[in-house]
């Protein structure tokens, strides 16, 4: 096997698919060696290697329309260029995080029901539970982030499933998992303009307004703390402050249930409203309150404010100046 990988030429058999009458001739052998384990093994080798050859494309197609998808699913993020493999590799991870956070979420009822929510034992059952649940998500993480941070085609499928997927009912935590991956990537290097694609996030059927709020939103995240601009502030302050707020559910930051846009089904907001959901974003409170910590107008940013009171409804009370 370790002879044949090595004197792989992909080059060689782009005649074969020429004609579909090619295929059937010249193919015959792959049946047999596909049906064994070990020739399966050889081709996901061969295709981590070798990403745009036909042959290795049309082994995998085959092995997987053989009923083997979870199969080619572990062999690795290495077949992650092959479409339909990375999409069955996303898949099984979002399974993945949702298991992890549903045992997360168990474990922590159970830890009350038999200790207490305020007794020692109890309170160490659940920081243990959640140190565990995070360790596990990170890993996770750090596995989507391995697959699609090459390709910025790869990396907005990834984003769009978690959007889609968390803004339904009780999938907070695939919203949280989607900010942490973008500040993962971008701390991983400028291959890929993650900050600026927030308006590509917006629900089919956002109004310009909610548009414009999502492009002005990823300028400022791009920006970052230090680098807010006074007229990107003001005009989503104008943007929020002359349609009416939307929020649906009660989430805080971090990709809380507030990220839940116009319904289950994420569609868009109603007809001149703003869905409050962009400004969840961990990364904008930050940028919002270093613009204030310098010295700028506190009320430049009031409408977030007021946002977040209405979207996790907390009492409205006015912030307290700090300088």
């Amino acid at each position: 096997m370790e002879f044949t990988k090595s004197k792989f030429d992909p080059d060689k058999f782009v005649g074969i698919f020429a004609s579909q009458s090619t295929r059937s001739q010249c193919l015959p052998w792959l049946e047999g060696l596909l049906s064994d384990p070990r020739g399966r093994k050889f081709f996901y080798e061969l295709s981590a290697s070798h990403h745009n050859s036909l042959l290795l494309n049309f082994a995998i197609q085959k092995i997987m329309k053989m009923g083997y998808q979870d199969e080619v699913a572990t062999a690795g993020s290495g077949l992650a260029s092959y479409f339909s493999v990375f999409h069955k590799l996303l898949e099984n991870k979002i399974s993945a995080l949702l298991a992890v956070v549903r045992r997360a979420a168990e474990a922590e009822a159970a830890a009350g029901a038999a200790g207490g929510r305020g007794s020692p034992a109890g309170a160490a059952a659940r920081e243990a539970s959640g140190v565990q649940a995070k360790q596990e998500v990170a890993a996770l993480v750090k596995d989507l982030r391995d697959s699609c941070e090459q390709s910025q085609h790869t990396y907005l499928h990834v984003q769009h499933m978690l959007h889609y997927l968390g803004n339904q009912k009780g999938g907070e935590a695939l919203l949280a998992v989607a900010q942490q991956l973008e500040a993962d990537v971008a701390a991983a290097g400028p291959s890929l303009p993650v900050w600026s694609m927030q308006k590509l996030y917006a629900p089919p059927g956002s109004s310009a307004a909610q548009v414009e709020a999502c492009n002005l939103i990823g300028r400022i995240l791009q920006a970052g703390p230090e680098g807010t601009a006074a007229s990107d502030v003001q005009r989503l302050y104008g943007l929020y402050s002359n349609g009416s707020a939307v929020t649906a559910g009660s989430g805080g930051g971090g990709g809380g249930s507030a990220g839940r846009q116009g319904g289950s089904d994420g569609g868009a907001a109603s007809a001149g409203a703003l869905s409050t959901a962009p400004l969840q974003h961990p990364r904008l409170v930050q940028a919002l309150l270093a613009y204030d910590a310098i010295g700028q107008s506190c009320c430049l940013h009031s409408p977030y404010l007021r946002c977040r009171r209405q979207a996790s409804s907390l009492p409205a009370t006015r912030p307290r100046r700090t300088s």
